[in-house]
């Protein structure tokens, strides 16, 4: 299977099969050509993790978007970012539940709890995001605040089974539209890559890049 991403909130309800890919503004009359434009927004993520970046170690991320908290936890977390064929991540949204997961007791908010229990902000970035769609095809189109851009081919699958029919899908789109497919960077490891640098190399020699 080729390398493609796409998460899952439970497996057994509808899940987003998805493929990031870089480019530049010149691209987009060619990669947008024939779809609808659906709209753009903002989206503010503050990063949260513990001084070792025990989460950032394991892939998972946890954030606050626009003033609400998620916990991405990768099903696959036997494997390196760019080792992946699948990224299923599970996304949690319960505060309750993001709690549970991590050991954190119920105090107050959970902004709260999570600095008594050593999680701290180390990274805030502000993404504008514009979406496209046509029949089968979910694109987003984000550039963040630091200069980076990546795009995102989805397809919704109601199922496993019909996760490489998805990847046919993709894979079509990308070759239709001169989409080069080769491994790209997620925006919060492009970031420590930018402005963690020794962070992003103790990452590498532990083979989570």
């Amino acid at each position: 299977m080729d390398d493609i991403g796409g998460y899952t909130k439970h497996m057994e309800q509808p899940f987003e099969i998805e493929k990031k890919f870089s480019f530049d503004k010149d691209d987009l009359p060619r990669i947008t050509e024939g779809l609808t434009y659906v709209g753009e927004k903002t989206l503010t993520d503050v990063f949260y993790d513990t001084s070792d970046y025990s989460l950032t170690r394991e892939i998972k991320y946890l954030r606050n978007r626009n003033g609400v908290f998620e916990l991405k936890i990768p099903q696959d977390d036997d494997l390196a970012e760019s080792d992946r064929k699948v990224d299923n991540y599970e996304e949690v949204i319960d505060e309750d539940e993001i709690r549970a997961t991590l050991d954190i007791v119920s105090k107050t908010s959970l902004e709260e709890d999570l600095t008594d229990s050593g999680y701290i902000p180390f990274a805030t970035i502000t993404t504008t995001r514009k979406k496209y769609k046509s029949d089968d095809i979910g694109l987003d189109l984000d550039e963040m605040d630091f200069g980076y851009r990546i795009g995102e081919i989805e397809v919704l699958v109601a199922n496993q089974s019909e996760m490489d029919s998805a990847v046919e899908t993709i894979m079509a789109f990308a070759s239709e539209r001169g989409i080069v497919i080769h491994p790209v960077r997620g925006k919060v490891f492009e970031y420590i890559a930018q402005y963690l640098p020794e962070l992003f190399s103790e990452l590498q020699k532990e083979g989570v890049m």
